[in-house]
């Protein structure tokens, strides 16, 4: 008998959890999702500019990381 009450309180704490994670989201919600930036873009790298730059720009690595 025990079990079935552990198993009942263990539903009973999953549904609650379940009901409170998918409320609706409030006004300002909609507002804070409007104020991020626009990522539905394409980013492209320039790949010749990231070899141009590993060619000529190297690291100021110290006399540790050189060894």
């Amino acid at each position: 008998m025990l079990g079935i009450s552990r198993c009942s309180l263990t539903a009973l704490i999953a549904t609650l959890a379940a009901a409170t994670a998918h409320a609706q989201p409030s006004a300002a919600d909609w507002i804070a999702l409007a104020e991020l930036p626009d990522f539905s873009g394409v980013w492209v790298p320039d790949v010749a500019d990231q070899r141009r730059k590993e060619r000529n720009e190297t690291p100021p690595w110290t006399p540790a990381a050189k060894a």
